[in-house]
């Protein structure tokens, strides 16, 4: 569950630029959303750790992806 107190931990702010490092193109996206991966399950399905946030981010043709916030990097404002 994302908590008040989580959401200070989150690295990413709504909106911001971020690069995909698993990418060889190295895609650019802007963050619209995160949620904590509590279950292994949920782990194993995108590569992940329990206790990671999943990034929800939106690339310039439309399409949305989940991806891991260990595979992103922030870009400067």
């Amino acid at each position: 569950m994302v908590t008040s107190e989580s959401m200070m931990e989150f690295p990413f702010e709504w909106g911001s630029t971020v690069r995909v490092k698993a990418n060889e193109a190295k895609l650019l996206a802007s963050v619209c959303g995160f949620r904590l991966v509590e279950t292994q399950s949920v782990a194993d399905e995108y590569s992940a750790e329990i206790g990671e946030y999943l990034v929800l981010v939106e690339f310039s043709d439309g399409d949305t992806k989940e991806i891991p916030a260990s595979q992103l990097e922030r870009l400067p404002e």
